[in-house]
């Protein structure tokens, strides 16, 4: 029978968030096709203008969805039968746009928003350049917690520790985000200028676990 300990080591770490994504969504419905796809054009082409505007790169403006579908309403009729109509084409596209986290590039993002001639939803998302790094600063530090406590536990026990026979970690997707500004409506008016943000995200805690088999002897 093989002698063997399992321990669960964790890694925890500060990341501070240096990176804000804004999530932009723009829905337009039109009865045709042909004036749906006009749309979709002049759409896109204010939304770049608008980046441009606020000084950003164009390239940085990334597409995570798009497409066109039609639209059907459901009523009862005058017999009380349940029924839909065609009320149009609906155009959806969701993207994102990266920049460094910096109060005015911000300020400037959102008050060229506020003068698109689209109208847009968004999310205002502060996140992480390098997320590698997190996870692998995240998987030393559990590595490191684990062997650690596997020392103490077969020094304690009077058993001496010996390779590694199994390591065991649930791979998954690290979310690195804070959302310190929600509900923020954008103001259309003249007597708006600027948006003069002062906004500090706080720094994230996360935390990551691997399980490890060491034998003993």
């Amino acid at each position: 029978m093989d002698r063997t300990i399992k321990v669960t080591g964790k890694g925890k770490v500060s990341a501070k968030l240096d990176l804000i994504r804004i999530n932009i969504s723009i829905k337009e419905i039109n009865k045709e096709y042909s004036k749906t796809l006009e749309m979709v054009s002049k759409s896109t082409k204010s939304l770049k203008e608008t980046i441009i505007r606020a000084g950003l790169d164009i390239k940085n403006l990334k597409t995570l969805s798009f497409n066109i579908s039609s639209q059907y309403e459901s009523y009862y009729d005058k017999d009380n039968i349940y029924r839909s109509k065609f009320i149009g084409y609906c155009y959806k596209e969701k993207l994102y746009i990266q920049f460094p986290n910096d109060n005015k590039i911000l300020s400037r993002v959102l008050y060229e928003l506020s003068r698109c001639e689209v109208e847009v939803e968004f999310s205002i998302v502060y996140t992480v350049k390098d997320v590698n790094k997190i996870k692998n600063s995240l998987l030393e530090k559990a590595v490191e917690d684990s062997k650690n406590k596997a020392e103490i536990l077969s020094k304690a026990a009077g058993v001496s520790l010996g390779k590694i026979k199994n390591i065991n970690y649930s791979w998954g997707e690290l979310e690195i985000y804070s959302r310190p500004i929600q509900d923020f409506e954008l103001m259309k008016s003249d007597t708006v200028e600027s948006y003069d943000m002062d906004i500090e995200a706080d720094d994230i805690d996360l935390e990551d676990s691997v399980t490890i088999e060491w034998e003993i002897s």
